[in-house]
């Protein structure tokens, strides 16, 4: 098991562990409870299955499941989960471990945030996208009908557990999601993650690095930041266009080439030799596009910004806040011709 201490908020540092086989090792479970005997394990029901009875036994936690999927991931099932905790009579002495991928980890750590006004969390990402992106920079939250991560807060994970084992066990949908992150890091600030040569591990790696890398530099997203949201303006659009019904990676995919195309650069055929998926989903129609962008985090006086490249791997700064407002004629434009339909 390897150990690093990681910076990415003002809040502190963040114990890192990142191997194969780390849930093996006794070490995880005395760590925790280093923190607290009283633990509440949250995570949802197919990870439940896999890996939480189990695990939840094994720390003499207290065990609670959710849905799978974005479908969780709200306001509503916060209030339940908490009710549930004060129900099991747990309190501020409680570490709450989350177990799942990016609902799982963003939802949980929103409670954590807020209950009995914060508690201590471990972050333990069951997916790549979580552990590549979700569960690293301390953006907690959750999603309504109008928005994604809408309703959130900054709170970092006391610990952090990356078991790159738990990826054996992943579709490959879900691995083509992971994917789409990757290598957006490669499109913003890494071009060798790019390669079809890279190994997971070296990918994993070296995505952790950069979003540790620009979230030390600027942990509240007041300006560099923003480039880890490149093709997210419009994949989270489309993600509420559809009602969630299209996977966050392939939605990121889809506004990579989008915003790549604002850009003056072709996206495309880096998603190609990982078979990433860049199709149009015939039921969202570019209007619910156009309203979802209005309502984007980014947006200023419901005008939507974006984060564009000047070259593969360098974002463009526009004096130091890494996203602008495109002409609606040219946003419209783009995503009216985008020829994967």
């Amino acid at each position: 098991m390897e150990m690093q201490s990681i910076e990415w908020s003002l809040a502190g540092k963040t114990e890192f562990f990142l191997g194969r086989g780390l849930l093996k090792s006794p070490l995880w479970i005395e760590k925790i409870r280093s923190i607290s005997t009283r633990i509440a394990l949250i995570t949802d029901e197919t990870v439940a299955e896999l890996y939480g009875r189990i695990l939840s036994q094994q720390l003499g936690a207290h065990l609670f499941t959710i849905p799978p999927g974005e479908k969780s991931k709200t306001r509503e099932w916060k209030a339940q989960l908490e009710d549930q905790m004060i129900e099991r009579g747990l309190g501020r002495d409680t570490v709450l471990v989350a177990l799942g991928g990016g609902v799982v980890t963003d939802l949980s750590g929103f409670i954590a945030a807020t209950f009995c006004r914060g508690i201590p969390f471990v972050s333990i990402p069951t997916t790549l996208v979580g552990m590549v992106d979700a569960s690293i920079g301390g953006k907690v939250g959750v999603n309504t009908e109008k928005g994604k991560n809408l309703i959130g807060a900054f709170y970092s994970p006391h610990s952090l557990f990356i078991d790159l084992s738990l990826l054996d066990s992943l579709s490959i949908k879900e691995i083509q999601n992971g994917l789409s992150e990757i290598i957006k890091y490669g499109l913003i600030a890494n071009p060798s993650l790019l390669s079809e040569t890279v190994t997971m591990e070296m990918r994993v790696r070296e995505g952790i690095k950069i979003k540790c890398k620009v979230i030390k530099h600027d942990p509240y997203e007041k300006g560099m930041r923003r480039i880890l949201n490149f093709g997210h303006t419009v994949g989270h659009a489309l993600e509420i266009a559809s009602k969630h019904k299209l996977s966050h990676g392939e939605a990121i995919a889809i506004g990579m080439v989008v915003e790549g195309t604002l850009s003056g650069i072709d996206t495309a055929p880096f998603f190609k030799p990982f078979d990433i998926p860049l199709r149009w989903p015939k039921s969202i129609e570019v209007s619910e596009v156009l309203s979802a962008l209005e309502r984007d985090k980014k947006a200023r006086a419901g005008k939507a910004r974006f984060v564009l490249l000047d070259e593969i791997g360098k974002p463009r700064s526009f004096e130091g806040a890494y996203c602008t407002e495109v002409p609606l004629q040219r946003v419209e434009e783009a995503l009216y011709s985008y020829p994967y339909c």
